[in-house]
This record gives C-alpha cells, sequence and structure tokens, in this order.
C-alpha cells in the first residue's frame, strides 16, 4: 500500500481550492499573479498553479503499468537484462574528479538555472518517512512504500558498510496510481508541483499565501520582505527560518544560528543559492521603497504586488535574453522563435519530463571550486576583507569570474556532488553524502 492516506487531505484541501477558486476580482486579477498561480488563465484557473500535477508529455512507464517503478520487482528483465543499480551506473559512467573549465560560460550559467528552477519546480517528496509495515526508510533496504533504497554495489570507492542508500519516493496526487482503486478507476500515478508553473518568483515570495505572510514586514504598510540580521556592509540578509520552514542540515556544534528562510525550501543548499536569494530580498525592498516615494499614497499591498510585478518581469528577462541564448545556443533560440503573445488553449504546468530530466543538465556544469571575488575583483581576499563585505557581494562575484565546468562525455558529473553532497561531519553528528546523481 503506498502512503496515500497523509497526502490525500492536502489533495484534498487543493480540490475543494479548486472548485472554490474565485477569478472574479477582475481589478486584482488583471493587474497581479496570485501567489499560488492561480486564475492566470480565467477559463483553466487551476492552470500552473501550485499544489497540482506535473504535465505529461508522453504515458509514464510503470513496471506494473500504473504505479511501482522500473527495477521494483526483483528478476524482472529489459532487453534481456535486469536493471542496475542507479549508484553503479552513477560510479562507473557519471561520475568523474576531472573538470575542464568552460571557456565560454561562466558558473552563473548554472547559478541562475538552479534559481529558475526554484521557481518553477519542485516535487513534493513523500510525506511519510515509514512504510504501511512499519519499516524506516532510512533503516531497510526491503522494497515497501514509499521505500524505494537504491542498491550499493561490490567494492563501491566509498561505501562499505552498508548494503544499501536510502531513497523516498515522491508524493502522488490523490486518485492516481494506488490511491485510484478508491474512486473506481485505474489511473497512472502522477507527482504534485509544488510550485508554480509560471516565472513570478515563487523562489522569493513564497507559493501559498501562508508562506507569503510568513516572508513579508508585517510590522508597517511598506510593502517589504522580512530581513534578517544585517552585513557588516549594512546590508540586509535573509531573516532565520524556523525548524519546519526550510530544509535545513547545519552543523549545530559550530553556531546557534539556524538556517535562512525564503519562498522555497531549499535556499540553503549551497552558498550561491543563499546569495542569490538575497540579491532579490533586497532588490524587492529596493523596488518597494522606490515605489512608496514616488507614490506616498500607495498602502503596503499595493506596494508589494508591483514590486513583485516587476521582480518577477526582471527575472523573465534575465531568463528569456540572457540565459537561454547561452543554453540553447543561436540555432536553438531561432528554432524557439519569438514569443507570439498570450494563449489561453496552452496548458503552462511544468512536465514531468522537463523537471526530472531536461532541466538536470545544469548539474554537468557545477565546477567543485568556487572563489569568493572582494570589491576590487582580487580572488585571494584576506578574511578580513570577506568580513566587511559579508558572504553574498563577494560570492556574487565569484560566480561571474568561475569558470563553469564543461560538459564533455567523459566528464559528466563532478564527484563532490556523488560523494560528498550535503555531508555534516561533527564530533556528535555525522550524515551519510547525499548521492545526488543516483536519485535524480
Amino acid at each position: 500500500m503506498d502512503d496515500w492516506s497523509s497526502f490525500c487531505f492536502v489533495k484534498e484541501k487543493s480540490a475543494v481550492h479548486q472548485k472554490s477558486v474565485n477569478c472574479s476580482d477582475m481589478c486584482f486579477h488583471a493587474k497581479y499573479r496570485t501567489i499560488e498561480g492561480t486564475c492566470n488563465n480565467l477559463q483553466h484557473p487551476m492552470w500552473g498553479a501550485s499544489l497540482t500535477g506535473f504535465r505529461r508529455l508522453l504515458k509514464p512507464i510503470y513496471e506494473n503499468g500504473f504505479s511501482t517503478p522500473v527495477g521494483w520487482t526483483k528478476g524482472v528483465k529489459y532487453f534481456g537484462f535486469e536493471k542496475p543499480s542507479a549508484r553503479l551506473v552513477s560510479t562507473e559512467i557519471i561520475s568523474t574528479d576531472s573538470i575542464t573549465p568552460d571557456t565560454e560560460i561562466t558558473h552563473m550559467v548554472m547559478q541562475w538555472g538552479q534559481f529558475l528552477d526554484h521557481d518553477i519546480d519542485h516535487a513534493i517528496p513523500s510525506t511519510s518517512l515509514e512504510s504501511w509495515e512499519g519499516l524506516d526508510c532510512k533503516k531497510t533496504c526491503a522494497y515497501s512504500a514509499p521505500c524505494f533504497p537504491m542498491e550499493v554495489p561490490e567494492n563501491d570507492p566509498r561505501i562499505h558498510n552498508r548494503r544499501c542508500m536510502d531513497f523516498i519516493r515522491s508524493s502522488a496526487i490523490c486518485g492516481s496510481g494506488l490511491t485510484s482503486v478508491f474512486f473506481d478507476t485505474m489511473q497512472p500515478r502522477e507527482q504534485i508541483n509544488q510550485l508554480t508553473a509560471f516565472i513570478d518568483g515563487s523562489q522569493v515570495y513564497g507559493f501559498t499565501e501562508e508562506r507569503s505572510r510568513l516572508l513579508r514586514e508585517l510590522s508597517n504598510d511598506y510593502g517589504l520582505l522580512r530581513i534578517g540580521i544585517t552585513s557588516a556592509a549594512g546590508k540586509a540578509m535573509l531573516p532565520v527560518a524556523g525548524s519546519q520552514e526550510v530544509d535545513c542540515r547545519r552543523d549545530v556544534t559550530e553556531s546557534n544560528v539556524g538556517c535562512f528562510l525564503a519562498g522555497d525550501i531549499r535556499v540553503n543548499e549551497q552558498v550561491g543559492l543563499i546569495a542569490m536569494h538575497t540579491i532579490w530580498l533586497r532588490e524587492h525592498n529596493r523596488e518597494t521603497t522606490a515605489l512608496r516615494d514616488i507614490n506616498p499614497h500607495w498602502d503596503g499591498h499595493t506596494l508589494h504586488y508591483e514590486a513583485r510585478q516587476i521582480i518577477g518581469a526582471v527575472m523573465q528577462h534575465i531568463t528569456y535574453k540572457h540565459w537561454m541564448p547561452h543554453v540553447l545556443g543561436a540555432k536553438g533560440m531561432q528554432m524557439l522563435g519569438e514569443y507570439q503573445g498570450y494563449n489561453p488553449n496552452l496548458d503552462p504546468s511544468i512536465s514531468n519530463v522537463f523537471a526530472t530530466a531536461a532541466l538536470r543538465f545544469g548539474h554537468s556544469l557545477i565546477n567543485p571550486v568556487l572563489s569568493r571575488v572582494i570589491y576590487h575583483w582580487a580572488k585571494h581576499s584576506s578574511p578580513l576583507e570577506n568580513s566587511k563585505e559579508g558572504g553574498t557581494d563577494p560570492s556574487m562575484r565569484g560566480l561571474f569570474m568561475t569558470a563553469a565546468k564543461r560538459k564533455l562525455p567523459h566528464e559528466n558529473l563532478n564527484n563532490q556532488l556523488t560523494e560528498q553532497l550535503f555531508t555534516v561531519d561533527t564530533p556528535l553528528h555525522w550524515t551519510w553524502p547525499h548521492e545526488h546523481t543516483a536519485i535524480t
């Protein structure tokens, strides 16, 4: 049995929301985007909204036809062979310790790609870490939904004392996969996109009204986003999150300072991403302050949504005019063609294959070394110089000055992602590194 019950109530709330969504306030909807992405299309108000399903371009392939993943049943062969362990594929084919710098693009191409990705898609993981049989997914090597552990091959370069690596499947839309039988139908399992499908700054502003309110500075009527401490240079930093508000993996023995809070829960994954979130927090507050100077009669609600509208437009401009030409090249951009205007018949929902495969190309661009560059563009700066500016500005300069990793057939993904990602190593606590290649 799948872990459907704990998510069904969430989906039911979404379904109720879908039935009762009200797009009649045209004074608002004709001008601003909703936080949840609803009412973008007045005929199909849930298209592209947060907490809705990914779109399919092709029929899904499940081992039992509708729910279990390929490789679930031992002994099943494909083209005459059993599926190899994802970890074996990672170590033997994909992982590399060699890095060839790209001569045409910087690390910022990768970083903008990740930041963009965190605006438009996030597959919700299982809401339970235990199976219906009561198995702890972090301790079992059995396939028992949602547990789908990866076998550790013999002679693994790093792992010698475990037979498997824990892995938990994504949550399914209630009424798909195994839960579809409760609705007297048989529908293939479908995954949920937590975010809106639009380039609208979800990673800055959140994807639900509740999270949006958590991020806003409500102690005044200026439309600002909340900030945390200020850097030594007097610049705003992100606010600190509560324990359940973000994915937070930190060394608790090193500091009592918590993780950062932003619109997307993955804000703390790495330094470059934190820097990006910080820059856009500052930019929103800069825009809001400038708008208040020009329009002193505007209330905080108007200031916030006007600034959010500008931020979304800037993000779209950067993506289509500056980032995509580096990714697709001149021929690809020519094939894409010019924008033809709004099409009310096109479902903008992110496709499953785009979120899980196509946009993952950016992982192959990751350079394991990122320089922090001080204000006069010197790479090797003293700790004192770095402390004067804080971490954000030097990290942003470093992204522009560090070459991206070149994508070569024999240099796919740096082994820092397969062997060391998210490791926390302290005298009191040690966590297994996250095996990014095998999981994705």
